[in-house]
């Protein structure tokens, strides 16, 4: 046998007893064990708000008395503490 027929010769050897052992550790879909369905995440809860998360920014506003409102401009536009 020349050298390439004996390559292919090993090579098919190779390929066969792959798929011989790929069939092997594949076991058959009837004898796995059901995969259950992922159950849906629970809602949230609706709890408390905190610290305004979740209000509207007018409603917040609104709470805000004028001074603290004056006292924070003045903070922010750099006149103030």
């Amino acid at each position: 046998m020349d050298p390439a027929s004996e390559e292919l010769e090993r090579r098919s050897r190779y390929l066969s007893s792959l798929i011989r052992r790929t069939k092997l550790s594949a076991a058959p879909a009837s004898l796995l064990p059901p995969v259950p369905e992922p159950e849906p995440a629970p809602e949230p809860e609706p709890g408390p708000i905190k610290a305004g998360v979740g209000k509207p920014v007018e409603e917040l506003k609104a709470a805000v008395p004028e001074k603290e409102k004056r006292e924070i401009k003045a903070v922010v536009e750099g006149r103030g503490r």
